[in-house]
């Protein structure tokens, strides 16, 4: 699916990354992050997405919704 797709109707802060990305799975955990994946943050009670970020990142994550 096409991030652009994804994020349709969605109201948000921010830039998009350039080109229309392929997304190929969604996941909110950063150990669970595969290629071209969408990684959401997600601030819980105990710990902050955000935090895992650069983790997702390294992990083939190809944007953020934070």
């Amino acid at each position: 699916m096409r991030l652009l797709n994804l994020l349709e109707g969605v109201e948000f802060n921010g830039a998009l990354p350039p080109g229309d990305l392929q997304i190929s799975g969604v996941a909110y955990d950063s150990r669970k992050i595969k290629e071209d994946n969408l990684f959401v943050a997600i601030k819980g009670e105990k710990t902050d997405g955000n935090r895992f970020v650069d983790q997702a990142r390294a992990r083939g994550a190809s944007a953020v919704v934070s």
